[in-house]
């Protein structure tokens, strides 16, 4: 039997082997595979890590009670794991549960504000609530900790984008689309958000030397 510390390290491996997994491969082939691998799996903990990956699996093609259901039963192995309660939240989110979703990924951000992913996904569930005002404070704290993480400029966009302040969403999909490599289109919006006076200096000023590194690359 493996020690404790050999076990958690194994189920971070393979959560993280299976959620890369079901994210770029063909998910026919993923499946195939995990179901191969559930039959063949010697140890409760390897099935119980096969069934997650099961899951990740049927949420993204959108069976999200499966999915569910799936969770279910890698919860009785890991009764006290935070990931599980995490992946549950993001599968009821995604299923257009919202006010599910918040309790379980606000009670996980609770027990751990450092996790990033958590803190994403709670946001997204403030902005599926209206709750807009502790969506872009939760975006903004994970810019600071992975200011290279583009996604979250682009929500930052959209939220500014519903409030009416186009100035800001403009600069905010400007760095959306820098970071995404598209620079005809960030172009666009950073040369917009640097000539809009309703925009802060700082955002300004930025916007100017955004659009002076992206020259400097395009070189």
């Amino acid at each position: 039997r493996l020690t404790n510390g050999l076990e958690e390290s194994l189920t971070e491996f393979l959560r993280m082997k299976y959620r890369m997994m079901v994210s770029v491969k063909d998910p026919q082939k993923v499946r195939a595979y995990l179901t191969s691998l559930l039959a063949s799996s010697d140890t409760p903990q390897e099935k119980a890590m096969v069934t997650y990956g099961l899951a990740l699996l049927e949420a993204k093609e959108l069976n999200f009670d499966q999915a569910l259901s799936h969770l279910a039963e890698v919860r009785q192995f890991f009764p006290h794991r935070n990931f599980i309660d995490i992946d549950t939240g993001v599968i009821n989110i995604d299923s257009g549960q919202y006010e599910k979703g918040y309790e379980i990924l606000e009670k996980a951000y609770q027990t751990d504000p450092t996790n990033l992913y958590t803190a994403y996904h709670l946001a997204r569930a403030y902005e599926k609530k209206g709750e807009l005002n502790n969506a872009e404070a939760l975006y903004n704290k994970i810019i600071k900790e992975l200011p290279e993480y583009s996604q979250v400029y682009f929500d930052l966009g959209r939220i500014k984008a519903e409030t009416k302040n186009t100035g800001e969403s403009n600069y905010y999909l400007g760095k959306y689309y820098m970071y995404e490599g598209k620079f005809q289109l960030a172009r666009v919006y950073l040369a917009k958000a640097k000539n809009d006076s309703s925009v802060s200096e700082q955002m300004r000023q930025e916007s100017g030397e955004l659009l002076a590194l992206i020259e400097e690359l395009e070189k």
